[in-house]
């Protein structure tokens, strides 16, 4: 995600998917405070309400690829994680920031 101000990237995408630097951070380097524009609340959005439209079918879908035997939170993990990742990358990609004020 580039900043608005300097036109670099603000932040790296491994500190971005650490808690709530998606929505407000500070460039790296130009030192700017910065938060997220609406792309970034709507790619969230979007990726919650997958997360959530999935949940109740991951025993289905655990057990079509043939992880029925494991722990049912490993399971939830194992087919959300994907889609969570995958949602991330979206918002990394078409999202951005602002200046903050």
């Amino acid at each position: 995600m580039e900043c608005p101000s300097c036109r670099v990237k603000a932040i790296k995408f491994t500190t971005w998917l650490n808690g709530l630097s998606a929505f407000k951070t500070d460039c790296s380097n130009c030192g700017v405070a910065l938060k997220a524009n609406v792309w970034v609340y709507f790619w969230f959005i979007v990726t919650v309400t997958v997360t959530l439209i999935l949940f109740p079918y991951v025993e289905g879908i655990v057990g079509y690829v043939g992880l029925s035997d494991i722990n049912s939170k490993l399971k939830g993990l194992i087919v959300l994680a994907p889609v969570i990742f995958i949602g991330g990358v979206f918002t990394w990609f078409f999202g951005g920031y602002k200046v903050s004020k």
